[in-house]
């Protein structure tokens, strides 16, 4: 059996909290603090408190954060996606309250062509509404003014952007707009709406939202992938009857035609609040692989399923990580057979990002290995492909900065 084994190290630094809270409306997890040296207006990576990381076609990898009440972007050489910084781009002409609090944070995407769309939530108020600003650049070089995804829209936060090998780009958000209808009709209305929105100038222009589910979560992230060219699959957590906050998913058969609504597990997790706490999601060879986090009455912890069917149904949930370290924030990575797993742990001292590997579809895995420890604050981890077939893991830590570890697999 070979390990998963971290080799690499970029640098900066922060991030948020380890351990997998349960949080009321409006809550979230909450910065620490920032590096030393860090003013308020400083945008340095540094000085940011969560990373979300994209890899180009060229194998550049571009980087967004906030720092500074700004949004930023940087990117490596082409080729060199370990490799240094260039020079950080501001997005942001002025600071604004911008949501980086690890489920809600700036999305960023790089398509076929190399065009790289970045969007982001900024709060309008103090109920946590929400507008999501996109920017957009041809060149990689100069980008667009920030502009609204949403036109006059009520409320708009978490968004997440993903791009095709074709080239389109489809962005999806939690919405809280029918909501608000629902209260001007004096109907009830549980939670916010999932919505998405299709660009097919890689981002410069989006068609008109469309509205994939009711009664989301508020404030937990949505997570995208992509079963074929035009035929995304998204999961986000639903509030089913009773006030039920389990998991939904729904593939797309083409562009135009989103599935239906289905039930990842029945967990039976009751809450009137926000877990701050999204699922995972990724696809390959007609799999689809999900882990989450739940407090239910039927389970408790992380856990991961496989569907082989589009979502239809899926293999019994199997618990993921050490419940007594609070395993949570999973991330999933998956390119033929082989389909990575990380999440973290908090042990009362160290955070520690951990891993799994399956060689054979999600159908066995490795013993779960640490990749990656912080004694301070730290961001949730990211996973994603390295353009050769194998596997990145992006994480931001207070004290030892942006690392990008690349992991060694091997077969079970």
């Amino acid at each position: 059996m070979r390990r998963l084994f971290p080799l690499a190290l970029l640098a900066a630094a922060l991030a948020l909290p380890a351990a997998a809270q349960q949080h009321q409306h409006g809550g979230g997890a909450k910065p620490t603090g920032v590096a030393e040296g860090c003013g308020p207006e400083d945008g340095r990576l540094r000085c940011a408190t969560a990373v979300t990381p994209a890899l180009g076609p060229d194998r550049t990898l571009w980087l967004t954060w906030v720092a500074g009440g700004k949004v930023w972007v940087a990117h490596s050489p082409a080729g060199q996606p370990t490799g240094p910084l260039g020079e950080p781009i501001p997005l942001s002409p002025e600071p604004a309250r911008v949501d980086d609090n690890g489920d809600g944070r700036p999305a960023i995407t790089v398509d076929a062509q190399g065009r790289v769309s970045v969007a982001w939530a900024v709060r309008k108020d103090e109920r946590y509404n929400g507008q999501v600003l996109v920017s957009h650049s041809a060149d990689g070089k100069t980008f667009t003014p920030p502009t609204p995804l949403v036109p006059d829209g009520t409320s708009e936060r978490f968004p997440v952007l993903s791009s095709d090998r074709q080239g389109r780009l489809l962005a999806t958000w939690i919405d809280k707009g029918p909501l608000a209808e629902a209260k001007a009709k004096g109907q009830p209305y549980a939670g916010a709406a999932l919505k998405a929105a299709w660009s097919l100038d890689g981002g410069r222009s989006f068609q008109p939202p469309v509205t994939l589910g009711d009664n989301s979560c508020e404030c937990c992230r949505v997570a995208l992938a992509w079963a074929a060219p035009g035929k995304p699959v998204i999961t986000w957590r639903s509030i089913f009857d009773g006030g039920i906050r389990d998991h939904a998913l729904l593939a797309f058969s083409a562009p135009d035609k989103p599935g239906p609504k289905r039930r990842v597990s029945v967990d039976d997790w009751k809450i009137d609040g926000c877990p701050h706490h999204g699922p995972t999601l990724a696809t390959a060879g007609g799999t689809i692989h999900v882990a989450w986090f739940t407090q239910g009455a039927a389970r408790e912890g992380l856990f991961y399923a496989r569907s082989g069917d589009g979502g239809a149904s899926f293999t019994v949930p199997v618990a993921v990580g050490d419940p007594d370290r609070q395993a949570g924030h999973a991330q999933l990575l998956a390119a033929g057979d082989q389909v990575w797993l990380a999440w973290k742990e908090f042990d009362g001292k160290q955070s520690r990002v951990m891993g799994q590997l399956s060689a054979d579809g999600g159908k066995s895995w490795t013993a779960a290995r640490p990749l990656a420890s912080t004694a301070d604050a730290s961001d949730h981890p990211i996973l994603l492909s390295d353009g050769r077939g194998g596997a990145l893991l992006s994480w931001h830590t207070k004290a030892e900065g942006y690392r990008m570890l690349p992991l060694e697999g091997g077969t079970p």
